[in-house]
């Protein structure tokens, strides 16, 4: 079961576990390290699951904030931390003592049971493996008795 919950601080709004929770691109906008932990260790407790994490990354940066506790103020004057990949899921493992998985640039999945972890991971080698050749090496293959005299010409 799929449950999206809002749950904006200060709303009252209830806290209730669901299979999926999307912590997304929250923790980059909390100033105070503190609160930053206690929003993922929130979210994992609301998790039964898969957690899904992302936050800005370091490449995103923009040039022009102002340095301000561990991130920046943007030229909006709020509050950003930037992450480094590496950092990001550091602190994710560490935090809340798993071992996350890497999906795309700033974005991470926790699976609370580590067999669906396991099993998430193969499917992907899996897709991997099932990829179509590519055209070009089909159109060699089917005509590479006209293409070797002049590979062996240009010495290829």
């Amino acid at each position: 079961m799929f449950v999206l919950v809002p749950c904006l601080r200060g709303t009252g709004a209830p806290k209730v576990k669901a299979d999926v929770v999307n912590l997304g691109y929250v923790v980059n906008v909390i100033e105070d390290e503190k609160e930053r932990v206690e929003a993922l260790q929130g979210a994992w407790e609301l998790t039964r699951h898969l957690l899904i994490v992302s936050a800005r990354v370091e490449q995103e940066a923009s040039r022009t904030g102002a340095e301000f506790g561990d991130g920046c103020l943007t030229s909006t004057h709020t509050f950003q931390k930037y992450y480094a990949q590496g950092e990001l899921r550091e602190w994710i493992d560490g935090t809340l003592e798993v071992q996350s998985v890497v999906v795309a640039p700033g974005i991470f999945l926790v699976f609370r049971d580590e067999g669906e972890r396991q099993e998430y991971l193969a499917g992907r080698v899996r897709r991997r493996a099932a990829i179509q050749p590519r055209v070009s090496d089909i159109l060699y293959q089917e005509h590479s008795e006209l293409l070797e005299p002049l590979m062996k010409f240009f010495g290829v």
